[in-house]
C-alpha cells in the first residue's frame, strides 16, 4: 500500500499506524473523503475523532467530516 511506502521513506514505521494520501481519497480537500477514509480504517466515528488542520481547505474538509477539529496556526 502507498501508506507503507510513505512510512518507510519517512522512517515512521514504529510511530504511525497509517497514512492517508491523495491516492486513497476519491476527491481532494475540501471534500472530507480523506478524513472519512481514515475513520473507516481505524473503525472510528466522527464523534470519536479529532482532526488537526492548518489549511483553509483542510479545515473545511474537517468541518464537513462531522468530526471535531483543531485549527493549527503556523
Amino acid at each position: 500500500a502507498a501508506s507503507d511506502v510513505y512510512k518507510r521513506q519517512l522512517h515512521l514505521e514504529a510511530g504511525v499506524d497509517g497514512i492517508i494520501s491523495a491516492l486513497d481519497a476519491p476527491q481532494s480537500k475540501p471534500d472530507p473523503g480523506c478524513f472519512l477514509k481514515a475513520m473507516e480504517i481505524e473503525g472510528a466515528t466522527p464523534d470519536e475523532t479529532l482532526i488537526f488542520e492548518d489549511s483553509a481547505v483542510g479545515i473545511e474538509a474537517a468541518r464537513r467530516s462531522g468530526a471535531a477539529y483543531f485549527v493549527v496556526k503556523l
